[in-house]
């Protein structure tokens, strides 16, 4: 235990992360939650996702985002907890039961947090076009004055009396 304890310490001190490096000296058990495939409904119904699992094998979910489709492994995690990263992407999924979130591993922030799944909604609706907000935002622009209108003068002549 002390060898292994020696281990830990040494692969920390070099970069590698806790749950690596204990994964490689004794498997660190990983739970298996029967969670469920479809769609999920993030941050209060402004956006949604899809995930499939891959039944054949339990180590992979396809997630299903802004019109693409993302194939992610299951990553170690320290705490057993299911996450499934897709490193070339940068995206990671945390599939919890209770509320998952899509990370983007680049910027390290949140694209769809709070997720659960939506029972009963047809996968179809994740083929609709991506709306984006910003992109359908209008600038409200004030109303430009308009030119006045040339006012018509009279011209005024004078009549040259003869004499």
């Amino acid at each position: 235990m002390r060898k292994g304890m020696r281990t830990l310490v040494l692969l920390a001190a070099m970069g590698m992360s806790c749950a690596a490096a204990w994964a490689e000296e004794e498997a660190l058990p990983q739970l298996d939650l029967d969670l469920p495939s479809g769609v999920y409904r993030c941050e209060e119904g402004t956006k949604q996702l899809g995930v499939e699992r891959v039944r054949q094998d339990s180590d992979k979910v396809v997630v299903r985002w802004e019109g693409k489709r993302y194939t992610l492994a299951r990553d170690v995690s320290f705490s057993g907890l299911p996450r499934y990263e897709d490193r070339q992407n940068g995206l990671l999924w945390v599939d919890l039961p209770w509320k998952s979130v899509l990370l983007n591993t680049k910027t390290e922030r949140p694209m769809a947090a709070d997720c659960v799944y939506a029972q009963g909604v047809d996968p179809s609706v994740l083929d609709a076009p991506v709306k984006v907000a910003a992109a359908k935002t209008k600038k409200k622009t004030a109303a430009k004055p308009s030119k006045p209108a040339p006012q018509k003068t009279a011209k005024v002549t004078t009549a040259s009396s003869s004499n």
